[in-house]
């Protein structure tokens, strides 16, 4: 028997601690974001994913974001 499960709404599973570990061990490994406070990159990033699933954010301060990665990565 094969089952697959939706948990929509975290009641199964705290998504948000695994998606945590998850990103912080990315910004560890990844050269673009090796040299940054990791903290401090996933709050900034959690800040503005909170804003864009509350609809507030933009495609332009995601390009704003991408555009800081790559000009912090072209510095050192």
């Amino acid at each position: 028997m094969k089952v697959l499960l939706f948990d929509l709404d975290d009641t199964l599973l705290y998504f948000h601690e695994y998606w945590k570990d998850s990103m912080l061990e990315t910004f560890r490994r990844h050269h673009l974001t090796r040299e940054f406070q990791k903290a401090e990159l996933f709050s900034a990033l959690w800040e503005h994913n909170q804003k864009y699933e509350a609809g507030n954010g933009t495609i332009h301060r995601l390009s704003q974001l991408k555009e800081l990665l790559h000009t912090r990565s072209n510095e050192q």
